[in-house]
């Protein structure tokens, strides 16, 4: 018996961490509400919500602007998938 595959067609791994990455440092004070480009070639959806925070696609943000060497990174508690 096989596993199941994780990923397959265009959900390779390369094409989901870079689904996860839009270039340059974005900090939270910067995000809109809209579409931003990522570095996999496809949008994500942000989207500004007064009560519950910030959410890319369906992902809340529970944690914002770590900074990192390579960039600003925001913690998500669901994985993009493009």
């Amino acid at each position: 018996m096989h596993p199941p595959r994780v990923c397959s067609g265009a959900r390779q791994p390369q094409a989901v961490l870079k689904y996860h990455v839009v270039p340059g440092r974005v900090y939270a004070d910067q995000l809109e509400n809209g579409k931003v480009g990522t570095l996999g070639g496809s949008d994500v959806r942000v989207r500004l919500d007064e009560e519950k925070g910030a959410f890319i696609n369906e992902s809340r943000v529970v944690t914002a602007d770590i900074e990192t060497t390579s960039g600003v990174m925001h913690v998500i508690d669901k994985v993009l998938l493009p």
